[in-house]
């Protein structure tokens, strides 16, 4: 999954709706939409937050924090979810 694709905001699908479903599992706000398959601005708001904890966590990571998900946001992801 999302090896050379990024998901951002206006992306849909189920890859989406999966990355949804992490952030919300950790806590993060997705606001009234919650998990659906829709790349939405609290999506994105939620990522950043996701990013910036990241960054912190593992300063020599320095993700990029711009609300994509790309190869290394989604590997933390996953990370995360284990």
């Amino acid at each position: 999954m999302l090896d050379q694709r990024i998901l951002e905001q206006g992306s849909q699908g189920e890859e989406v709706k999966e990355i949804k479903q992490i952030l919300l599992n950790m806590g993060y706000d997705l606001g009234e939409a919650g998990v659906d398959g829709n790349f939405c601005l609290q999506t994105e708001a939620a990522v950043k937050n996701f990013q910036a904890d990241i960054n912190l966590q593992y300063p020599e990571a320095t993700v990029i924090i711009d609300g994509k998900v790309d190869g290394q946001t989604w590997f933390f992801l996953k990370k995360s979810r284990a």
